[in-house]
């Protein structure tokens, strides 16, 4: 089968990428031939000497083939340049998916939207199935951030998001209050419709690894390490973090570490300052971004309040997996606080609450007992249900059924 996977990010990009990563080599390995068209790297690349200055456009990683596009360089801050950057990447993906051989099925991702709807439109025009992995409800998600207001542009969203759905054979979800969003909002008929967590690579993560290296080489040795890993874009809010943190800022002993990048990175650096008890890094590799999370002794998750659509970072799966407590900085209702209370691995605390997140802090600070309970559960639930190998069957399951029906 002949993959044509079409991904805004891919390695050696941070943040989700890896995942995408992970699902084309894995097919690779299955005899599939899989090409990823992706934009080419101007953000969230970590800042490590594995990375090359010059990347080529084209080029084999571990037998899939990578098609890179150029697009606006940069973090943009403001939305309008953001939404220009998707247009233009969407733009640039036609160009490159027109000399790439005629696949047999289409898997791509939304959002971008522009990227998303591009590669179901091709699919219908060379008559061959597109698989929809809708990450993220937009423009809904877009609406509740208070990034989207003008109601023409949410109107010719809402347009496009209906057009994608009704182009694309089959849309996977990661999230279980998508389907009925998707099922009874959208009307889309169930048999279209699947839900498939995201995965970690669980084999590779039984072992503590290199933790002890990486406390030594950031200092952190005795201290309880309490890391953020991950982006710090519109939807992530740290500012109870960095609150809880001034309230620790006599502990010695509890270091907070963010690790990552994003559109607010600057003005949580700026909440930040003065408070020696915060570190800051930038994004790292794949392999040093589970060292250090091995190397944390409770794993922290945030979203915005306003955040009202399904969503489950993807970090905490990562967390869960490397068997370390998760507290979760959460809308209580979502389906992010759903997990926690399922899987037992952690604690949930509501944005603007910095006391009980303290109180939360020092009893897992306190309590290394209470830590390895929690984190037994939580990898126990990430066994079950974000195996890799478990996600690519669903994935080559519903990529060979969509290929024989390509509507």
């Amino acid at each position: 089968m002949r993959v044509l996977y079409l991904s805004y990010r891919y390695p050696p990009v941070a943040r989700a990428s890896n995942l995408h990563r992970s699902l084309a080599e894995t097919l690779v390995a299955r005899g599939h031939e899989v090409t990823v068209v992706t934009k080419y790297p101007t953000e969230y690349v970590p800042e490590d000497e594995s990375v090359p200055a010059q990347l080529p456009v084209r080029e084999v990683m571990s037998g899939v083939k990578v098609v890179r596009v150029r697009g606006l360089p940069g973090v943009h801050r403001a939305v309008v340049m953001r939404a220009l950057e998707h247009i233009v990447a969407g733009l640039a993906f036609v160009r490159a998916i027109k000399v790439v051989p005629r696949p047999d099925v289409v898997l791509t991702i939304s959002p971008p939207m522009p990227v998303a709807f591009v590669s179901a439109l091709y699919s219908r025009l060379v008559k061959v199935g597109c698989v929809l992995n809708l990450h993220d409800l937009y423009p809904r998600t877009a609406v509740e951030l208070g990034l989207l207001k003008n109601r023409c542009v949410i109107w010719a969203m809402k347009r496009l998001e209906n057009a994608i759905y009704r182009l694309s054979s089959h849309i996977v979800v990661t999230n279980r209050g998508s389907v009925p969003y998707l099922v009874q909002q959208k009307k889309i008929p169930h048999d279209r419709v699947s839900r498939v967590p995201n995965w970690v690579p669980l084999h590779s993560l039984s072992s503590n690894g290199r933790a002890e290296e990486f406390r030594t080489r950031h200092g952190l040795e005795g201290c309880c390490v309490v890391s953020y890993a991950g982006v710090m874009g519109f939807a992530q809010d740290l500012s109870t973090i960095i609150d809880c943190a001034r309230l620790l800022r006599t502990r010695s002993d509890i270091v907070f570490l963010l690790i990552g990048d994003g559109v607010y990175t600057e003005k949580w650096k700026l909440a930040a300052a003065g408070l020696e008890n915060v570190r800051f890094l930038p994004p790292v590799t794949e392999e040093r971004y589970y060292d250090a999370l091995r190397a944390s002794d409770i794993g922290l998750v945030a979203l915005t309040e306003s955040l009202k659509s399904p969503a489950i970072p993807g970090k905490m799966h990562n967390i869960m997996a490397v068997a370390r407590p998760v507290v979760a900085v959460v809308p209580s209702t979502g389906n992010t606080a759903e997990v926690v209370r399922e899987s037992q691995c952690g604690f949930v605390v509501v944005p603007g609450d910095t006391e009980n997140l303290r109180n939360r802090i020092e009893e897992l600070a306190a309590r290394p007992d209470l830590r390895s309970k929690l984190g037994a559960h939580g990898r126990s639930y990430a066994e079950q249900n974000f195996s890799l190998e478990n996600a690519a069957d669903e994935y080559e399951r519903i990529l060979e059924a969509t290929q024989d029906r390509p509507t």
